[in-house]
């Protein structure tokens, strides 16, 4: 059977999201144990000492990896047909984590943006966006 262009491009996308998960994967393990000193957080030292800011923060990260592993499920026709019971429980998992914990706790960060009042409003508007198409996929 001959390569075509769609099993190719097919083929670079999940690759790229896997590097991608790999990379974040990387990002995420910097901040365990919770070291207030790593990474972006040496940009948010104003922001640490408000307990809700740096739950959020914690949640949001830990939970990011979540997201991205149920969400590179989703878009492979060939798990959808090869799983489609593991599929769908990934999607729900996907589903109630940004509905539940993931999105909620970016939007409390959002509200701490960097940039001033533009970038806040952009994060929180991102925030409820990605709440409410989740929903709407749901």
């Amino acid at each position: 059977m001959q390569p075509t262009f769609k099993n190719i491009s097919g083929v670079i996308l999940l690759s790229l999201l896997a590097w991608f998960c790999w990379l974040m994967l990387k990002i995420i393990v910097l901040y365990i144990p919770l070291n207030p000193d790593t990474g972006f957080l040496q940009l948010k030292q104003a922001y640490l000492h408000i307990d809700t800011w740096r739950v959020a923060f914690y949640i949001h990260v830990f939970s990011s990896l979540l997201a991205l592993l149920a969400g590179f499920t989703q878009f492979s026709k060939t798990f959808l047909k090869t799983r489609p019971g593991l599929h769908r429980k990934l999607g729900y998992a996907y589903v109630i984590n940004i509905l539940c914990v993931t999105g909620p706790a970016g939007l409390i960060m959002s509200f701490y943006a960097n940039g001033g009042l533009p970038s806040r409003v952009a994060f929180i508007i991102l925030a409820f966006l990605w709440i409410f198409f989740t929903a709407m996929a749901l």
